[in-house]
């Protein structure tokens, strides 16, 4: 069992998810039991909080396509931003078979 805490905006996140992606759970499908946790280190990364929250509305409407979320934000770390969060993730939902865009927005609340 592997259980990672990760941020969604840390360049080191990346590299450690796209190994463990790519090698440990393609080469022990059965083997490995993976689990990610979300955590944000908001205070030197403005995004990735926000990015998070999205996921876990992925994960509510779509278990598996979470790991689709999690593959592309980590691809597209150089091109989000703060402001334009919302509106990529929104783009990449609209694309997904199996997601109601509107629904994998996160909620903020005060």
């Amino acid at each position: 069992m592997i259980v990672a805490f990760s941020d969604m905006e840390c360049p080191h996140c990346k590299e450690e998810a796209k190994t463990i992606r790519e090698n440990l759970i393609q080469a022990y499908p059965k083997d490995v039991r993976f689990y990610f946790k979300d955590f944000p280190l908001t205070s030197i990364h403005p995004w990735a909080k926000p990015a998070a929250m999205a996921g876990r509305c992925v994960f509510q409407q779509n278990p598996a396509s979470f790991w689709d979320y999690h593959d592309w934000i980590f691809a597209q770390q150089d091109n989000v931003t703060a402001e334009n969060l919302k509106s990529k993730v929104m783009d990449w939902a609209k694309g997904q078979k199996d997601l109601d865009a509107l629904a994998a927005q996160p909620v903020h609340r005060r």
